[in-house]
């Protein structure tokens, strides 16, 4: 009992944290998208439209969502409710190919307590199966997947079959064997492509970053 009180003391008074801009955070910005929820990152299917709704830690004043096609930005002071909703439609041929991540800050003026958010989409049909050893959890995702996780520690991922893959000199893949691979997070984003014998991929998103935000309690 004197070690819980001891903690929860501890933790009361945590310093409120200043946002370095020269600094990586973790991603947490509250999501649901078509229905289902997301905290910080989120894979999901590229369809036609997509109905998404953010609610940040902090409050939220602006918002700002940037894809590989567009960035639209939304003063959002007024809004008591502290949640905002989006109606994302894709542009063909542009959005709903390749690689087009859809990336949201949502900024708090008064206390600084920013959140960010972070989606991929995959393809509707097809695609390579992968296991993800992500940050302490194992994931089975089809064609596109996201691994979030502080730079420097060790994830994996692999494959029913044997892949080749493809990536930057900056973002460096170790082989395992045929199917597997091993990886420390680097700062930032960093993109794997994997294809097999029959032209299937999977696109495996790395996300490192330096340090979670303390969020000051309401």
């Amino acid at each position: 009992m004197m070690t819980l009180s001891l903690w929860l003391a501890s933790c009361a008074n945590l310093p409120t944290q200043k946002l370095d801009a020269d600094i990586f955070y973790r991603k947490d910005l509250n999501m649901t998208i078509d229905g289902k929820p997301y905290s910080g990152v989120a894979v999901v299917d590229n369809e036609t439209v997509h109905d998404i709704t953010f609610k940040p830690q902090g409050h939220l004043d602006l918002l700002l969502i940037t894809t590989c096609h567009r960035e639209d930005s939304f003063r959002t002071d007024q809004n008591k409710s502290q949640t905002f909703s989006y109606r994302y439609q894709p542009v063909p041929g542009i959005e709903d190919v390749g690689s087009c991540e859809m990336r949201i800050n949502a900024y708090d003026k008064e206390k600084g307590q920013h959140s960010f958010g972070f989606i991929a989409f995959r393809a509707r049909e097809g695609g390579l199966k992968a296991a993800t050893s992500c940050n302490g959890e194992v994931a089975h995702m089809v064609a596109a997947s996201v691994c979030e996780a502080k730079k420097g520690l060790i994830q994996r991922i692999a494959f029913a079959v044997p892949v080749q893959a493809t990536t930057k000199k900056a973002c460096p893949l170790t082989r395992i064997s045929p199917t597997e691979f091993e990886y420390r997070s680097t700062l930032g984003e960093c993109l794997h492509m994997f294809v097999d014998d029959e032209m299937n991929e999977h696109k495996h998103i790395v996300i490192g970053y330096e340090q979670v935000l303390v969020r000051e309690i309401d």
